[in-house]
């Protein structure tokens, strides 16, 4: 919750109650929710966690010694091996969660190992195949899942000709959409995100596996003829990738060379055009990322240069708040990352850092400081007093 900004009217109740309230825009206070794998393992990749959940979910993938990667799950109760099959030789990832149900991809012994998307209900025997039996779709991936579980989104390899073609389903293998734009001269997409009524995600204007393709930002109502191209019109802005969605915003990012993985990236949030890009990177960090939205504040990061530090923006660049500073003074910390943020404008992220003596990764909560309750009585008071007219 924001707190009430300052103004001559809040000054006057101020002198008035005997109160006052600094305009210091959101406060919020950080708990370490459980501890994660250490962070030396051989493999360990977080991928994706959930909000609006008790006891957040955590998924990614880990390997140890030389493993086969295989897509985990962490909450409160420990790790589970997602790995659908018993072999040691197998191979999964998971990419998205949204606190019951965990989405990737798994090696299908069936079909000489092809990837396969797939769904996840908590347990490695919970697995269900999403590849795509009404198209013709070799290798699937999942990359996120609505929040009520109503759709998945991602990618299949249709052919090597054809490209890979985002993809929208609902539960199911046989419900699979292809959301590839054509309209748009789009050759190939991915769906990274979807709230249940809209997806994002991203699409190659040539090239047919985006290794060195020019990518721009999609935004999808459903189907492939409802894409909006969100690459800022600015030429700055050589690339971009639209990670989240809830309600009318966007968020992800626009890289300044054209090349990603060179790290020049700005975290971005649209409300639903290319027009209304704003470039969210705070003044002092060198790259930033936008990961989620509740539709009115943007969570990520951003490197001031000294690693990643967690973020939170409500709309502006100058609006950013650096959660990483705000984490329990009794842990000493080196990065961390938002990931997710719910309704309620509650923060979940992973830091890393030493507590206890004991250096790991652990999933932190932000929560949001309300805002006093005697300040908003003796707001609206005053306010009322002041709105009274004046006797002669």
């Amino acid at each position: 919750m924001k707190i009430f900004r300052s103004t001559n009217a809040l000054l006057a109740i101020c002198a008035l109650a005997h109160v006052c309230a600094t305009a210091q825009g959101q406060s919020f206070t950080a708990s370490v929710l459980y501890q994660l794998q250490p962070s030396n393992d051989s493999f360990l990749y977080y991928e994706a966690m959930a909000a609006d959940a008790s006891s957040p979910q955590i998924v990614g993938n880990y390997a140890n010694n030389g493993s086969p990667i295989h897509a985990f799950l962490w909450s409160s109760q420990g790790a589970i091996d997602l790995n659908p099959s018993s072999s040691s030789q197998s191979y999964s990832q998971a990419f998205g969660t949204n606190g019951v149900q965990q989405v990737g991809e798994a090696a299908n012994p069936n079909t000489s190992n092809h990837l396969h998307a797939t769904i996840w209900y908590g347990t490695p025997g919970s697995a269900v195949d999403l590849n795509p039996t009404n198209l013709s779709v070799v290798t699937s991936v999942a990359y996120g899942i609505s929040h009520d579980g109503s759709q998945e989104v991602g990618d299949g390899a249709v052919t090597q000709a054809n490209g890979i073609h985002a993809l929208l389903w609902t539960n199911s293998a046989s419900t699979a959409v292809d959301l590839n734009p054509t309209s748009l001269g789009i050759t190939s997409s991915a769906a990274n995100a979807t709230d249940g009524t809209q997806q994002v995600g991203m699409g190659a204007t040539s090239g047919t596996n985006f290794a060195n393709d020019i990518v721009t930002a999609l935004l999808w109502s459903n189907a492939a003829a409802s894409a909006i191209n969100l690459g800022p019109s600015n030429p700055e802005y050589m690339t971009s990738d639209a990670l989240a969605v809830s309600g009318n915003q966007e968020v992800g990012y626009a890289s300044l060379d054209g090349n990603a993985s060179q790290g020049f990236t700005h975290a971005m949030l649209w409300t639903g055009s290319a027009a209304s890009a704003v470039d969210l990177n705070p003044s002092g960090y060198f790259v930033s990322d936008a990961l989620a939205t509740n539709g009115t504040d943007q969570v990520g990061w951003g490197n001031p240069g000294t690693g990643p530090n967690a973020l939170i923006w409500s709309d502006t660049a100058a609006s950013v708040i650096n959660l990483q500073t705000l984490l329990p003074a009794a842990g000493t910390w080196n990065s961390s990352q938002a990931y997710a943020i719910d309704s309620a404008g509650d923060v979940f992220g992973i830091a890393f850092g030493t507590v206890d003596n004991t250096f790991s990764s652990y999933a932190v909560e932000w929560t949001p400081v309300p805002e006093p309750a005697s300040l908003e009585l003796f707001s609206v008071v005053g306010m009322s007093i002041l709105a009274r007219p004046r006797r002669r």
